[in-house]
């Protein structure tokens, strides 16, 4: 189940449709706790990073850019 979550919330990061505004202050997306934060470079907004939590433990941060046009995955 996790793992078919996970995919889809990668698949809607890479696809635009993900809504990372609002989880600015944490919240729950289809049972997975998700945070986000922008990313930001010397001239403005370039994305995000979304940390993503298996109870209160730090599994995941994704990061996608819009410039560069890319999605990174690291596991913590």
């Amino acid at each position: 189940m996790f793992d078919k979550t996970m995919n889809r919330l990668i698949k809607a990061i890479q696809a635009g449709k993900f809504a990372w505004e609002k989880y600015l202050n944490g919240k729950t997306w289809n049972g997975i706790k998700l945070h986000t934060c922008p990313l930001f470079c010397s001239y403005g907004l370039i994305g995000y990073t979304v940390a993503v939590f298996s109870g209160n433990t730090h599994i995941l941060t994704i990061t996608h850019d819009w410039e560069m046009n890319t999605t990174k995955y690291e596991y913590v």
